[in-house]
């Protein structure tokens, strides 16, 4: 395993991962399966205090009715059945997708349209999961509710009528609405970008009535000028162009992609600059580093948190690796789409890389909860403070022995006050919007 150093660093970090038989053993079971979707993020809200356990069920999924695959269509979708999957874990938001291209067909290294994995044997694909359409009203966008699984379905709303944060806060609403008033069967929800999961008990409420109470629910929730949520503020350290995130980009041109434009200086940086018109690194390492940023869903990856600027003239953006990097390491910061995640563990990723960050995850085996070993919660806000590669390595020593003095503020976020802050700087807003996408019409695409 490679770190950032060698020494304790690197014997602690090591300690943390389960043998990779172990790992393989229980990646899919129960908790795991749901964490890697983002299923951990549970109804109640943006609160740690009002998180509740869902009930326990006593059933065999043998004896659960299974739903047929949809098979016919309420509207013409470009979607492959991974890009719906996805969403609930944030990667298959279209809001995020440079290009407009599906950022889960993306992570396969197919543009929106290509040819998509085939259906179950002898079943017409029609190109669409979605069960029911909730046309817009009182300003709210179209939400549709599609299949997502013999006990889910997925509430996701319009990308084109409004940015992505204000269409999270929409998510985080329902969330609230579900929490202050259940339904009777719902098991777990899950967060995605612009998305809710919802897991529910078909013995309990069959998928029709399921899909009647969350279209009141939505219909039911807070405009978003109403809307506060708990929010707690985390103070992070993050070390720009680090050695760890550079080996992580030359792995990758030495056995991947060497002629992958976004690879050809060695590192990401350099990519991520150019595409979005900045003068050079350090002017976009301030323009990270002034902005506070919104944890809009927490998944994929057990405990990565996926996180979208609340200051209106960010707008920082990039496309994704093409193929897939192999290996990311640890406490690694990087940006796809419009999101920036930190990932949790070492893994594979298409984020473009950097600089690295504390560990904000330690990973379980068995049923336990894996909320209670993650520094995120969904509706955490952000700021990051720049260090040095060698005070990191202090600071992440201090993790792992657990000394780290963790900088966590409880506060409440008054979504009104970030609407006002977008009114006042649409100009100023569209201008950067314009620089940037001229910008990025310049660049290469991997």
């Amino acid at each position: 395993m490679a770190t950032d150093s060698p020494g304790i660093d690197t014997v602690m970090a090591e300690s943390w991962l389960p043998a990779p038989n172990l790992l393989s053993s229980v990646w899919m079971r129960g908790r795991w399966a749901r964490a890697v979707a983002g299923t951990e993020a549970r109804s109640a809200p943006c609160s740690s205090s009002s998180r509740t356990q869902p009930p326990t069920v006593e059933t065999t999924r043998s004896a659960i009715p299974r739903v047929p695959w949809v098979a016919t269509a309420t509207r013409t979708s470009s979607r492959c059945a991974c890009a719906t999957a996805s969403t609930s874990a944030g990667i298959g938001d279209a809001a995020s997708s440079p290009h407009g291209v599906d950022r889960a067909c993306v992570e396969h290294g197919r543009a929106a349209g290509a040819a998509h994995p085939p259906g179950p044997p002898g079943i017409t694909m029609t190109g669409s999961s979605i069960l029911r359409t909730v046309a817009p009203r009182d300003g709210r966008p179209t939400t549709w509710i599609r299949q997502a699984g013999d006990d889910q379905v997925l509430v996701e709303y319009d990308d084109t009528a409004e940015e992505v944060v204000s269409l999270n806060f929409r998510v985080h609403a329902l969330l609230q609405e579900l929490a202050q008033h259940p339904v009777d069967g719902v098991l777990e929800t899950s967060t995605g970008l612009r998305s809710v999961m919802v897991t529910f008990d078909p013995e309990v409420i069959g998928r029709d009535r399921l899909m009647d109470e969350l279209s009141d629910r939505e219909g039911a929730a807070v405009d978003l000028d109403s809307l506060v949520v708990d929010s707690r503020l985390l103070e992070l350290p993050i070390a720009f162009d680090d050695e760890t995130t550079r080996e992580a980009v030359n792995r990758y041109r030495i056995t991947t992609r060497m002629d992958a434009p976004n690879v050809r200086d060695r590192d990401n940086i350099d990519y991520i600059v150019q595409y979005n018109g900045f003068q050079d690194r350090e002017a976009f390492f301030a323009r990270f580093l002034s902005t506070v940023w919104w944890t809009a869903s927490i998944g994929y990856f057990p405990g990565l948190p996926s996180l979208l600027a609340l200051d209106p003239l960010t707008q920082l953006s990039a496309p994704k690796y093409n193929p897939t990097r192999m290996w990311t390491p640890e406490g690694a910061v990087g940006i796809g789409g419009s999101a920036i995640v930190l990932y949790p563990m070492e893994s594979p990723g298409a984020y473009q890389l950097f600089g690295r960050t504390l560990p904000i995850w330690r990973p379980v085996a068995g049923d336990a909860d894996v909320t209670d070993f993650q520094v995120f919660r969904p509706c955490d806000r952000v700021r990051f403070t720049r260090v040095t590669e060698s005070e990191l390595r202090s600071l992440r020593l201090q993790v792992f022995e657990g000394s780290y003095p963790w900088r966590i503020t409880e506060e409440r976020f008054v979504v009104a006050d970030y609407l006002a802050e977008v009114e006042r700087t649409r100009d100023a807003a569209a201008t950067v919007a314009e620089h940037r996408r001229v910008a990025a019409a310049g660049v290469e695409i991997p």
